[in-house]
C-alpha cells in the first residue's frame, strides 16, 4: 500500500513537472511572438503614416506602392499568425504525447 501511494505520488510529481514546463514553453513562445508582433505594428505605423504623407503632398504613385506594401505585410502577419496557432497546438499535442508515455511507463513498472 505504501509501494502504492509512492508511485501515485511520483507520477503527480511528474505530471506537475510536465504542465510546468509545457506552460514556461507557451510562454516563452507568446513572448517572441508578443516581440514580432510589436516590431510589425510600429512598421506598420510608420508606412501608414508614409502613406498619408504621400497622399497629402499628392504623390500617387508613392502612394500606390505604399498601399501595396502594407497589403503585403497584412498578408505575411496573417500567415505568421496561422503558424503561430498551428505551432501551438502541435506543442500542445506533443506535451499531452509525452505525459502518456511517462503514465505509460511507470504503469509497465508497476505491473
Amino acid at each position: 500500500n505504501d509501494k502504492l501511494t509512492e508511485i501515485v505520488a511520483e507520477l503527480q510529481r511528474q505530471l506537475l513537472e510536465a504542465e510546468l514546463k509545457h506552460e514556461r514553453e507557451r510562454r516563452e513562445t507568446l513572448d517572441l511572438a508578443k516581440g514580432a508582433n510589436e516590431k510589425a505594428l510600429e512598421k506598420q505605423l510608420a508606412m501608414q503614416e508614409q502613406f498619408k504623407l504621400a497622399i497629402a503632398q499628392n504623390n500617387w504613385r508613392q502612394a500606390a506602392f505604399l498601399e501595396s506594401q502594407m497589403q503585403i505585410m497584412y498578408g505575411q502577419q496573417q500567415q505568421q499568425e496561422r503558424n503561430h496557432a498551428v505551432a501551438m497546438q502541435h506543442q500542445q499535442q506533443h506535451a499531452q504525447g509525452q505525459q502518456k508515455v511517462q503514465q505509460a511507463q511507470h504503469a509497465a513498472e508497476i505491473a
